[in-house]
């Protein structure tokens, strides 16, 4: 239950106080969620009602996802509709089918799937598909970006949330497998690609998973601006950090930095790098000319090695006065 992480305030279940830091994560432009492996958790950008129009006429993410493990379909007659603090994760299935495109227009079979075989003295690992399902927002510009209210955004920290951490029944200190996923929520929900990958990313961190794939489906401007943005936050941030930026973003805020690439509706990358890069140097106290300073002895010197206060030097003798003539 991820009802009392809250967004804002100052309880020990605040995002903003989170002190967890933030995990690895990897962006890449090709491949896709099903071809990652089953050391992954792969995520499935799903419906409240999961699977979609699977038994319609879908042909987006998860219904391709249904259609290729055709035993995912079961899970329509045992899920009721998930609320926003529920995630589905499911296992126990195999893929059969290979498929080519996307959508209506181009989505096709491209015959049986065959699994890659694994080291004979293993058993192999059971894929592990994550469900959650994400805001619409729809097309509209003004609308889109209501998804930067605190609200919105608590909302969809929650849910990714919720669904990467430990599942329950399993000791907290299992080993997690790291997370595979994109553009979760983006596509005809009209989410921002860079909110949904930052809000994966600490949803990720504070759940302890070991690291984050993020696959940008050919798109490589936004491979390259999170590449760019990981590089650039210190090595130290921590997911309280970012999530009160994300606090203090807010729409209108928004308005003032507009996208810089397809499928955004701002330019969050940008106002984490300029927040949190670019921290001002330790300022070092200048000494008034005539006080201790500090020295570092070298090591095997008879001192310790320490650092040490020595007096100023006195100021030199005057030189003898000339002799009178």
């Amino acid at each position: 239950d991820t009802s009392e992480l809250s967004l804002g305030g100052h309880g020990e279940e605040a995002w903003g106080m989170s002190d967890a830091p933030l995990c690895p994560v990897e962006a890449l432009q090709g491949g896709t969620i099903e071809d990652s492996g089953p050391h992954f958790t792969q995520l499935d950008f799903a419906n409240a009602t999961i699977g979609g129009g699977v038994l319609r006429n879908g042909a987006v993410q998860e219904e391709i996802r249904f259609l290729i493990c055709p035993e995912l379909i079961v899970s329509r007659a045992i899920a009721e509709p998930m609320a926003t603090h529920e995630a589905l994760l499911m296992r126990g299935f195999e893929r059969f089918s290979n498929y080519s495109g996307y959508g209506h227009a181009t989505f096709a079979f491209a015959g049986p799937h065959v699994a890659a075989a694994g080291p004979p003295a293993e058993p192999p690992a059971e894929t592990e598909l994550l469900a959650i399902d994400a805001i619409a927002f729809g097309r509209d510009a003004q609308t889109r970006l209501g998804q930067y209210s605190r609200g919105a955004i608590e909302r969809e920290l929650n849910k990714a949330f919720v669904g990467f951490a430990p599942p329950d029944g399993e000791t907290p200190d299992a080993p997690l497998r790291p997370l595979c996923t994109g553009n979760w929520g983006c596509g005809a929900f009209g989410g921002c690609v860079q909110l949904k990958a930052v809000v994966q990313w600490l949803a990720a961190s504070r759940a302890r998973r070991p690291s984050l794939r993020y696959l940008t489906f050919g798109d490589a401007s936004l491979a390259r601006a999170l590449t760019t943005l990981k590089e650039v936050l210190p090595a130290d941030t921590r997911v309280g950090q970012v999530a009160k930026l994300l606090a203090s973003f807010g729409p209108p805020h928004a308005k003032r930095r507009p996208p810089t690439m397809p499928g955004a509706c701002a330019d969050l990358f940008g106002y984490l790098a300029d927040q949190l890069a670019r921290r001002p140097p330790p300022q070092r106290e200048t000494a008034p000319p005539n006080a201790p300073r500090m020295v570092d002895l070298p090591p095997g010197s008879d001192t310790e090695e320490e650092d040490m206060e020595v007096e100023p030097p006195l100021p030199a003798p005057p030189p003898p006065a000339a002799p009178a003539p």
